[in-house]
């Protein structure tokens, strides 16, 4: 069971006392930050919500209304830049560490944390796997074991890349790391293993490809796409909706060698005719290419 200490009336959970698993409704975490001057540093809190829906009758018809109720907070020493679920604790990115929490009872605990790079702009996490971008030092990727609560550094992307949104992006039995920048590029990297010579031993996340995409993108959010799904036991495709700063929605979709074959055979037919129409005179191949961060 879970044990309090603390004096003066001032209980504190312990961070070893024993987690109890999220309660079964849905859960809304929150994560806040906010200033109180030059001389005080940023501050953050963590909000966690229950989600609870009702179903009434309004004559025959049935009404559905959801309710959202505060039980637990925390305060941070730094502002919540980014949040993430994982196997069920919360993954907090708090300015250059990586904070994992947990509920117990109706306390958000602490149990476990580990320094990144600069500046956490992104979290991405898939069962035990997370990705976590860095305003200036590209995409790191961990490996959570819940074990004994810790961190496990995996890989890294070792060029100069802003990133400002990061996600996995799964083809059945292929995985790749999608990365956006404050320049509008998608870079496309992947973990390889050890016997890779441009993996540097398996600590390098190589780069598959990029592309510009014209607007600085803000959020990726995966989506599995259950139609092309072929082999049960398979990842299937997954689609990548992306949000940019100027009110566009776009999606990055896998695609399979003889697909991609296929495309860029059409772009390069169809790029060189003037008689197709060119939104404000913009080449369609030097527009995508990859615009260097250096």
């Amino acid at each position: 069971q879970p044990q309090k200490t603390g004096r003066g009336g001032n209980d504190e959970v312990s961070p070893f006392a024993a987690s109890v698993k999220m309660r079964p409704k849905n859960m809304l975490v929150v994560g806040t930050g906010y200033a109180k001057g030059e001389e005080v540093g940023i501050r953050g809190r963590i909000l966690m919500f229950e989600v609870s829906r009702q179903d009434n009758y309004v004559g025959d018809q049935l009404v559905s209304t959801f309710q959202v109720q505060l039980i637990a907070e925390k305060e941070l020493k730094g502002p919540a830049s980014s949040l993430a679920a994982l196997e069920g604790y919360v993954l907090v990115g708090v300015g250059s560490k990586l904070e994992v929490y947990k509920l117990v009872e109706d306390d958000i605990v602490c149990c476990s944390f580990m320094f990144g790079e600069i500046y956490t702009t992104s979290l991405a996490t898939m069962k035990n796997y997370v990705l976590c971008a860095d305003m200036f030092k590209s995409v790191s990727f961990y490996f959570w074991r819940n074990r004994n609560k810790s961190m496990n550094f995996l890989s890294k992307g070792h060029e100069s890349f802003e990133t400002s949104a990061v996600e996995f992006l799964l083809f059945d039995t292929e995985m790749g790391v999608l990365a956006a920048d404050l320049k509008g590029n998608f870079q496309l990297l992947h973990y390889s293993s050890d016997l890779d010579p441009d993996a540097r031993g398996g600590t390098r996340l190589v780069p598959n490809g990029a592309i510009q995409v014209g607007s600085q993108v803000n959020a990726l959010v995966r989506v599995r796409d259950f139609k092309n799904l072929a082999d049960s036991n398979a990842a299937g495709r997954h689609v990548v909706l992306f949000a940019t700063a100027d009110g566009g929605i776009g999606a990055v979709i896998p695609l399979r060698e003889s697909q991609t074959r296929l495309v860029s055979n059409m772009t390069n037919k169809l790029a060189p005719m003037l008689q197709l129409p060119r939104y404000a005179g913009l080449n369609p191949r030097s527009f995508h290419a990859f615009n260097s961060p250096n």
